[in-house]
């Protein structure tokens, strides 16, 4: 199940902007972009993989209210991620993270 463009709140979009001139923003035409993999997906909440050579990055987005979930073949190394548009850290084990979803918030890992 897809989650409508008109679903995800403009709060989230606008905490997002900032990440459109990030380095490691994947670059290129729409042919090497990297690959798209959805992790997680209900009426509330989409967690997304975007995979460009060895760089990785993981995007969960929560339109609803607090919640903690468990993602698992994630591509991200063993290790503790910093949220970098919020606060907060997930720890990533054998590519299984526990996330804590803020209300109506956003969480991104690189």
């Amino acid at each position: 199940m897809m989650i409508s463009r008109r679903l995800i709140p403009l709060a989230v979009l606008v905490a997002a902007a900032p990440l459109a001139n990030a380095e490691w923003m994947f670059r290129g035409t729409p042919n090497n972009w990297g690959s798209y993999a959805q992790k997680w997906v209900n009426d509330d909440i989409l967690v997304f993989e975007r995979r460009s050579g060895t760089d990785t990055a993981v995007v969960a987005i929560n339109r609803g209210a607090q919640q903690q979930i468990t993602v698992s073949a994630l591509g991200l190394a063993n290790g503790i991620y910093n949220n970098l548009v919020g606060t907060g850290s997930v720890s990533v084990n054998n590519g299984t993270a526990v996330i804590d979803l803020p209300q109506n918030g956003i969480v991104v890992l690189h």
